[in-house]
């Protein structure tokens, strides 16, 4: 999962070419795991030391040296965006990310290459792995219920058929069933207990009378939400189609959270979870091994992670496998 988001992300961060660049892929699939090290390492050190320590902690080395490597694949890409612009070639579409970032602010100087580089690998950082923790325990939804995914297959063909066969943002967005599937997989499996942590900056009396003093750190419980009878019929359950009854509101729920600090990349996140599990859908029959069911969730701290241990069996088919109605045939 992480290998496919990986390509995913460099094509729309970069260009066409760093998503084929192994080294690329590599260094924003990995680049988390560095600085989460090196983060650790840190935290033991009186934050007034931290900035004198952190050269000779342990993961500063590692992050430097995937820095290094991605330095000179971003001046790749720029370079390509000028000579485009020089020669009056146009952008192929949809532009990237790199593109716009050097319209904002242009020049090829080492501050500003580092300012590129650094804002790609935060984009990494916070978007493949937790759209990869989505992704995997939707196929892990998939593999306990089978009973979902020939109607979610015949969604898949019938949609296609009215937008020639392209997977374009508006067939996705018609893929109704699949978006309520996902979504159904996200309010169990949120990555977060809590989200949208704040602090109150000064005193504030909410409208019941609770008084909040300022410094106090807030947090939504979202784990606790999603399994609130009040909120949600049968809230221990998975439906998967759970969501057509809802008036269409947000992409995934308050794990991405629906205010004015909504993830900005939450559209983007959708687009790769729908288009990587249809693809799934229509290539491979997945299920779990005999005698087991929907596999468990692994807590640590306020995060929830997939099990990293129990596989899911995957078996490829032909599209011509695939009866009108979704069905494999026989």
């Amino acid at each position: 999962m992480l290998r496919m988001l990986g390509i995913l992300t460099a094509r729309v961060m970069i260009d066409s070419d760093a998503s084929h660049n192994e080294t690329w892929v590599t260094l924003i699939t990995e680049y988390l795991h560095a600085g989460v090290t090196h983060a650790h390492a840190l935290k033991v050190w009186h934050p007034m030391l931290r900035l004198l320590v952190h050269r000779f902690v342990p993961g500063y080395a590692e992050v430097q040296r995937q820095l290094n490597l991605g330095r000179s694949i971003v001046v790749d890409g720029i370079r390509k965006v000028e000579e485009r612009e020089k020669n009056g070639v146009p952008e192929p579409q949809p532009t990237s990310v790199l593109h716009h970032m050097s319209r904002r602010a242009p020049g090829t100087s080492s501050v500003v290459i580092d300012m590129y580089l650094k804002e790609q690998l935060n984009l990494a950082f916070g978007g493949i792995h937790t759209t990869s923790a989505v992704l995997t325990q939707t196929l892990f939804e998939l593999s306990a219920h089978p009973n979902y995914v020939p109607e979610l297959r015949k969604e898949i063909i019938d949609t296609l058929v009215n937008f020639d066969g392209v997977f374009s943002i508006s067939a996705l967005w018609d893929m109704q069933k699949l978006d309520s599937f996902i979504r159904e997989t996200h309010r169990l499996s949120s990555p977060n207990l809590t989200t949208l942590q704040k602090r109150a900056t000064q005193d504030v009396t909410l409208s019941d009378g609770t008084f909040i003093p300022s410094g106090t750190k807030l947090e939504f419980p979202t784990f606790a939400i999603h399994r609130d009878g009040k909120f949600f019929d049968n809230a221990a359950e998975f439906d998967g189609f759970r969501f057509l009854k809802f008036a269409r509101k947000d992409m995934l729920g308050w794990g991405l959270c629906k205010t004015a600090w909504a993830c900005p990349g939450r559209f983007l996140a959708d687009i790769e979870i729908k288009l990587v599990v249809a693809f799934i859908l229509m290539n491979y029959d997945t299920k779990n091994p005999d005698g087991q069911g929907r596999h468990s969730h692994v807590h640590f701290e306020n995060q929830v992670f997939h099990d990293p241990v129990n596989p899911v069996l995957m078996k490829r088919i032909r599209r011509e496998d695939i009866d009108e109605n979704g069905h494999l045939r026989e």
